[in-house]
């Protein structure tokens, strides 16, 4: 989430049930909120479970839980000052974790970097960042993409062949790949091989 939709959160906005957290305003620095400056930013956003914890631990120990109240917000119940939360909290939350100095903004870019890292779909991270457009997403972390694309020969051979393919190429020595078998010989040993040459009975 930007910083403005973050702060803007009601306890209204959770969906516990769906364990999905909506977007559907945002804060400027000076505490007026506003609807999203997008169509797209309008969003639902998945909660993991464990965030789901952590933030009825934090409802149950806040005075504001109505519907209404602000998932974040001062002693008094109202919006934060997003500039002062940072150099108040966040900076010296990292000093004292021991990680490096980040921008806020970078836990978005993080946040995309994750989802692209175990393949999720370009168009799933576009409406979890709320992007006017798929492109923009692709234009922006594009270049993480062919990363993600590493395994995914590994992942077709698992989907197609699932174990026998580990037990198949296990078989070979030291390669770890076994020569297909001579002419004249019994190719009905190799599981992998009679579905492969199945699939393409049909093909000419």
């Amino acid at each position: 989430m930007r910083r403005g939709e973050l702060l803007a959160l009601c306890w209204g906005d959770v969906d516990w049930n769906s364990r999905r957290v909506w977007v559907r305003r945002n804060v400027t620095h000076r505490g007026v909120f506003q609807e999203p400056k997008t169509r797209g930013s309008v969003r639902a956003i998945a909660m993991p479970a464990t965030l789901a914890t952590a933030l009825r631990e934090h409802q149950m120990a806040s005075r504001f839980k109505d519907s209404e109240d602000l998932i974040f917000s001062t002693e008094k119940g109202t919006t934060i000052d997003g500039h002062n939360f940072v150099h108040r909290v966040f900076d010296p939350a990292l000093r004292q974790a021991g990680l490096p100095k980040i921008r806020f903004h970078d836990l978005r870019h993080s946040f995309a970097s994750l989802l692209i890292a175990q393949g999720e779909h370009p168009k799933l991270i576009s409406e979890q960042l709320g992007h006017a457009s798929v492109q923009i997403t692709l234009d922006r972390y594009g270049h993480l993409l062919p990363a993600s694309y590493d395994s995914a020969g590994e992942r077709l051979d698992a989907a197609l062949f699932g174990s026998e393919l580990q037990a198949f190429a296990n078989s070979g020595p030291g390669t770890g790949v076994r020569a297909i078998p001579p002419n004249g010989t019994d190719q009905a040993e190799s599981p992998v091989l009679m579905r492969l040459a199945v699939a393409g009975d049909g093909i000419r």
